[in-house]
């Protein structure tokens, strides 16, 4: 990138390798492209590193990821429900119970998912599980319609369902 187009890599490009390497089930790859990059990791790496650890069901490397990241944002409570996930998925329940608990005694919490949405020239701010929208019922129902049909068309064609 620098040689031919004179663009020095920036902290954004590394997230983004990481995170093709994480995709591309290259874990190794990804370890040791951050071990040799010229900055320290940020948390965005991190996470991008430790999501493909979880896709990827490697709890040795998730562990080492996450106390990293806890080390740099540890009042972050989404750091510690991702970690609870790695170790659910790997049927680690004493450690998920661990972290929920830890969380719990730092009275840490996870915000709610939110998308915001633009239509024409407004937005819409959609919070999880949040029904306070002025058209919640009619959007709740077209969902509901959307996902019956979804599940008829995945009866038909087994490929679909993921």
């Amino acid at each position: 990138m620098t040689k031919d187009y004179a663009i020095p890599p920036e902290i954004d490009h590394y997230a983004c390798m990481v995170d093709l390497y994480g995709r591309s089930n290259q874990l190794e790859k990804a370890l040791a492209f951050m071990e040799k990059m010229p900055v320290e990791p940020d948390s965005v790496i991190l996470r991008a590193f430790l999501n493909a650890c979880r896709a990827n069901r490697n709890l040795e490397l998730a562990r080492m990821v996450e106390n990293k990241l806890l080390e740099l944002e540890g009042d972050n409570g989404g750091r510690y429900f991702q970690l609870a996930s790695v170790y659910a998925l790997g049927g680690k329940w004493d450690e998920m119970g661990w972290v929920m608990r830890t969380m719990r005694g730092k009275e840490v919490k996870k915000l709610a998912g939110c998308s915001w949405v633009q239509v024409g020239s407004g937005v819409h701010i959609f919070t999880l599980g949040a029904r306070s929208h002025p058209e919640a019922e009619a959007i709740y129902c077209t969902l509901g319609l959307l996902i019956d049909e979804l599940y008829d068309k995945a009866s038909l064609d087994d490929s679909l369902l993921i």
